[in-house]
């Protein structure tokens, strides 16, 4: 099997793999997670162009923009989940706001300079930029599992998801700066970027296949 065909088995299987979770959120409570049916449909999109493409001369940077616009979606659905846990506290409600506003702010940032610093043609400021947001979401996805670990009611459904997002998000921010460091390390990072996807795509599937159980009481606190 050449690498062609390996990289179109991937990518189709992929896609069932988007297409099963999609089912499997519409047969749940979808509110929590509007964003993350928003995330699986953008995946499924820009695979479905990808391999409509792949070979063609324009390939490449639509590749990288579509990775740039996945991402920023990763980081959106973050973003959403972190508001949803800290909207169940009322008396956190402000602290979710400013929590978005500020990782909003360090996200422009950190792409902006990725964008604005490199005069390395295109690939190279994409994955940087990509890395910077990648980072910046993992960031963000460690302090919702803090909110729901320290919550008094421990929605089991919200922190496998949120594991899943980790996951990918750590596997992203390594596979990224692997490309960056050398050309021989780009078969790894690619190799880790699927790794850590799949992973993810195999945990939101666990998740989701199993019927939601009442939000289990976190241990208390001790005095």
């Amino acid at each position: 099997m050449n690498s062609d065909t390996f990289y179109f088995a991937l990518a189709c299987f992929a896609l069932l793999c988007y297409a099963y979770l999609l089912h499997l959120i519409l047969k749940g409570p979808i509110r929590p997670y509007v964003a993350l049916f928003i995330d699986l449909i953008v995946l499924f999109l820009t695979n479905v162009a990808e391999l409509a493409l792949y070979g063609a001369d324009i390939y490449p940077k639509v590749f990288y923009i579509d990775d740039m616009f996945r991402q920023a979606i990763v980081f959106i659905l973050v973003i959403s989940l972190v508001y949803y846990a800290l909207t169940s506290k009322g008396d956190k409600r402000s602290l979710g706001r400013w929590l978005i506003i500020g990782a909003t702010l360090l996200a422009a940032i950190f792409i902006s300079y990725a964008l604005l610093h490199s005069t390395n043609g295109f690939i190279r400021p994409m994955t940087n930029a990509v890395r910077n947001l990648s980072v910046t979401a993992m960031v963000m996805n460690l302090i919702l599992w803090m909110l729901l670990l320290s919550s008094r009611t421990l929605d089991r459904r919200l922190l496998t998801v949120t594991s899943g997002l980790g996951v990918q998000m750590a596997g992203e921010a390594i596979g990224q700066s692997l490309r960056l460091m050398a050309k021989s390390l780009i078969p790894f990072s690619n190799f880790v970027l699927i790794a850590s996807h799949f992973l993810c795509l195999a945990i939101w599937i666990s998740a989701f296949r199993q019927k939601p159980r009442p939000a289990a009481p976190s241990a208390p606190s001790r005095p």
